[in-house]
């Protein structure tokens, strides 16, 4: 067990809630013209996920630092137990960040959920074969797995969308098929 990645990763989520504030300092939140009758507002969403991401890291924080003081005197060091020649790191962030730039024009052309749905499904799928232990030569897949992906995935699609068009009020792209 690692002592101290909770406590890392606390901190990463911190410095995501500072960058995503900073940002959401931009949107008119609750004005008058965006009040509760005429819905919440464009801010309302990302500032509630934002909150939580926040007392999150506050949690995995102090489940860290607990941890080190319990775990204090067993002599256990700070290691990372992934093995990252295998999973070619440089190369999987090029990729993630170009996904998301292919993801951005295709936002514009295929509207919101089908780019979405697309891109969730290739994004999970990719990471599932990073993360787990599959050999490069297996080529009996499980399609169970890949059932569950989709399902999965739409259903979180059909929430974002649910959540951005009915209740935060916010226009997402249609695309050619929205009409």
């Amino acid at each position: 067990m690692l002592i101290y990645q909770d406590i890392i990763l606390g901190i990463m989520l911190i410095l995501l809630y500072i960058i995503g504030f900073r940002g959401l300092q931009k949107i008119i939140f609750l004005e008058p013209s965006h009040s509760i009758v005429h819905g919440l507002g464009p801010a309302f969403f990302p500032n509630l996920v934002l909150n939580l991401l926040a007392i999150s890291a506050g949690f995995l924080i102090i489940k860290g630092i607990y941890s080190m003081i319990k775990n204090r005197g067993k002599g256990e060091k700070f290691n990372i137990s992934i093995n990252w020649k295998k999973l070619r790191i440089y190369y999987n962030i090029i990729y993630f960040i170009l996904s998301i730039f292919i993801y951005k024009e295709f936002l514009v052309i295929f509207g919101f959920f089908l780019t979405t749905f697309l891109f969730l499904c290739i994004s999970v799928t990719w990471l599932y074969f990073i993360f787990s232990n599959i050999k490069q030569t297996k080529t009996k897949i499980n399609l169970f797995i890949f059932i569950r992906i989709i399902i999965i995935n739409l259903s979180i699609t059909i929430f974002i969308y649910f959540v951005f068009c009915f209740i935060a009020k916010v226009p997402l792209p249609k695309g050619i098929y929205g009409g």
